[in-house]
């Protein structure tokens, strides 16, 4: 690799949304390192290069490498960008290079990937991954008379006993994820042995196999979306014809987007062709691109009952959502029900303004995209950046919309789904929550609502706020952030607490640049500012400023033996998804607490190690109120993107378990005080609910926790406290 950028998250830099961060993942080459395992890997890179392939962006990549225990073969020059000279010396490298021989069969293989057109190293494939495009994570060990495999996101997996080196005898034990799966002679297996786990990663235990065939369409190798995927063979652009009104600018967005795609291919010109010209021999050799609004395009009319997103006369609908507005429109890629083993890419609108506007779309998306006439007012060349979308998503595994969050939830998975989509900092879509379980007290159903269509009006405060990240963003008067409407029941009954001013920047750092905790904190230094200061809008919060609140992040041996010193158990953790600085998988008890996620080793407990060192202050906290458990809803998460938890600085904590063998969960026992601050409300009726309101206001007075959020704070947090630290910030804040 030539003065290349090893990740596109480096290359686009801003702030990704997670689908698009899921969409650039796989074909990210810092994200799949792994996979160089037994390949003569090198990579040369000019210490002047000006960017946008910064050289930190390569030190970043040799670091990720040591780190997974790889060996970084890059060869520096003292020299800018255009090295092919200076690398190739006229052809006289591949003399150097002649001698490098493949081993055909290696004993360990790795495979990382979220792609199905790159899923195989030597002996090893993945054939499906849960979450698509979720990474997967294999690791097969291959010794005389067996395979040991480990995996993570991985549903089906297959081993090419002819090139894996199990040796010549005639027995074979096959273990998958510590299950034995296979233990006989080699002659049934055939050459190829296949294993699966049909009961999905959460509780699907593995066995020798395939997966069940699917009643209907679903994602596989060779139909997986995302909407980049077909591009990479043969797509007929097809204009609707129906609507004599609409047909000239149909034809025109298809003689567009047939010269416009696929990406970074230039003097390109696919088939344009009308709906009345299509063939079934067309649609099983090629893909479909349908331009269409509403009964204009007969083929898309034809299979519209069978696709999840549904185009009107005046909105887009995915998911039971309507989304209207000026431009409104959808692309989405699905399996062709005309062809089922080709797709179709719809790019329909209500409006001819709509269909024209998803050519302005970027280069990264998931599997759907809602965008309007301020979204696609221009073109991104790799993400969103300021234009946003209205919406954007992957389908599921059977090419439908993910299920919503109803008030029918209940298993521990739904109600961290549920907390995800409540968020910290303003970002929820929709989150509908009622009681969780049979044994929780009935009450009334509550919602709350984030507009992101800038279509309703918003309080003074409110737009106050939207002001305050117009400036820390350096953007223009003009630039819309994203309005948000608060509905909330029982309805909040103070006004917002005057917020203090924001603290300015950093200026100094307690870890050195070179360190990759002090790297991490210079991230976060800058990323914080952009969040939305929801805290400030939020009514009868309460402030407390005070220097004792303030802390930095330390360098990453100095925060771990911190740690030890104090008595954590804790293990390092590789560079997480999302800025963490020093991520640590946190186990045993601290401080007499046993701290346990919702759910079970499915998800570890993994926080940044300021976090954790914060953790037996939480611990005396809840001891003091006779506490010795924690059921954790959400640690450390990548969503949404404006929240602590993705920079391993936040905490959910869903209910607590107490010495006299008695359960306290927040949803069930916690009483709302909508018309007083929550430190200064009257005590509660029932003692349970006392206790909890203790709880959270020692945590606050303890100084070392900069959010103590209780189901006061908003409609996303009725079932769970959430705490975070928040470096170089005198603050703290209460609700």
């Amino acid at each position: 690799a030539i003065a290349g950028a090893p990740s596109w998250l480096q290359y686009a830099g801003g702030s990704p949304t997670p689908e698009e961060r899921r969409a650039m993942l796989p074909v990210s080459g810092m994200h799949l390192i792994q996979n160089s395992t037994n390949t003569d890997f090198r990579f040369f890179h000019g210490t002047r290069d000006p960017g946008p392939m910064r050289p930190a962006f390569v030190r970043e990549l040799e670091a990720t490498m040591t780190g997974l225990g790889l060996t970084p073969h890059v060869q520096w020059f003292d020299f800018g960008h255009d090295l092919l000279y200076l690398v190739h010396r006229h052809g006289r490298a591949y003399e150097g290079w002649a001698g490098v021989v493949r081993n055909r069969h290696p004993r360990d293989v790795r495979v990382v990937t979220g792609d199905y057109r790159a899923n195989r190293q030597h002996w090893v494939t993945v054939e499906r991954i849960d979450d698509f495009p979720r990474l997967a994570n294999v690791h097969a060990v291959a010794d005389d008379g067996s395979i040991t495999v480990q995996t993570e996101q991985a549903l089906e997996v297959s081993l090419d006993l002819r090139d894996a080196p199990i040796g010549s005898g005639d027995a074979l034990r096959v273990t998958v994820d510590g299950t034995e799966v296979y233990q006989g002679p080699r002659a049934p297996l055939g050459h190829v042995l296949h294993v699966a786990r049909a009961g999905g990663v959460a509780s699907g235990a593995w066995r020798t196999g395939f997966l069940p065939a699917p009643s209907g369409f679903e994602k596989r190798p060779g139909l997986s979306g995302p909407l980049t995927d077909p591009y990479r063979d043969g797509m007929i652009h097809v204009y609707g014809t129906r609507d004599p009104a609409a047909l000239e600018g149909l034809r025109a967005a298809a003689q567009r987007g047939a010269r416009g795609w696929p990406v970074w291919l230039w003097n390109h010109q696919q088939r344009v062709v009308a709906d009345s010209e299509v063939t079934p021999a067309m649609m099983r050799r090629s893909h479909l691109v349908l331009y269409g609004t509403p009964g204009a395009n007969s083929v898309l009319e034809q299979i519209a009952d069978d696709l999840p997103v549904r185009v009107t006369t005046d909105a887009v609908e995915v998911g039971g959502r309507a989304f209207r507005g000026a431009g409104v429109g959808t692309r989405f890629v699905h399996p062709n029900p005309l062809a089922p083993n080709r797709y179709v890419v719809v790019q329909a609108a209500p409006t001819l303004q709509g269909v024209s506007g998803g050519h302005n779309l970027p280069d990264f998306l998931p599997d759907w995209v809602v965008y309007d006439g301020r979204t696609s007012r221009s073109r991104q060349r790799l993400i969103s950046g300021r234009n946003g979308q209205v919406a954007m998503g992957f389908f599921d595994a059977t090419w439908r919309v993910p299920t919503q969050v109803t008030a029918e939830a209940g298993p521990a998975d739904t109600l961290e789904r549920l907390a995800v989509l409540g968020g910290d900092e303003g970002s929820v879509l929709f989150a509908q929550a009622g009681a969780e379980s049979e044994r929780a007290a009935p009450r009334s159903a509550r919602r709350m609502v984030a507009s992101l269509s800038g279509t309703h009006a918003a309080s003074e405060d409110l737009e106050r706020a939207r002001e305050e990240q117009r400036r820390v963003l350096g953007a223009p008067r003009g630039f819309v952030v994203p309005r948000i409407v608060l509905q909330q029941e029982p309805a909040p009954q103070l006004p917002p607490a005057e917020a203090p001013p924001v603290p300015s920047a950093p200026t100094a750092f307690a870890a050195d640049a070179s360190d990759p905790a002090g790297r991490i904190a210079r991230q976060i230094a800058q990323r914080v500012p952009t969040f939305l200061n929801f805290r400030g809008i939020i009514p009868g919060g309460e402030w407390r400023v005070d220097p004792r609140a303030v802390w930095q992040v330390r360098g990453e041996s100095d925060c771990r033996a911190a740690l030890r010193e104090a008595g954590v158990t804790a293990t390092a953790e590789p560079p997480m998804a999302t800025p963490v600085p020093s991520p640590v998988h946190v186990s045993g008890p601290i401080g007499g607490v046993v701290f346990r996620m919702m759910r079970g080793r499915a998800t570890p407990f993994v926080v940044s190690c300021e976090l954790a060192r914060r953790l037996p202050t939480l611990a005396r906290v809840l001891r003091q109120h006779g506490i010795r458990g924690v059921n954790v809803l959400s640690a450390y998460r990548t969503t949404p993107a404006q929240s602590f938890h993705g920079l391993g600085l936040g905490l959910d904590l869903f209910s607590f378990e107490t010495d006299d063998g008695s359960t306290l969960r927040v949803d069930r026992d916690f009483e709302e005080t909508p018309a007083q601050r929550t430190c200064d409300a009257l005590d509660a009726s029932a003692p349970s609910s006392q206790r909890l309101l203790r709880v959270a206001c020692d945590l606050a007075a303890t100084w070392e926790f900069s959010s103590v959020l209780t189901p006061n704070y908003n409609d996303g947090h009725r079932n769970h406290f959430h705490i975070d630290v928040r470096p170089d910030d005198p603050r703290v804040f209460i609700r």
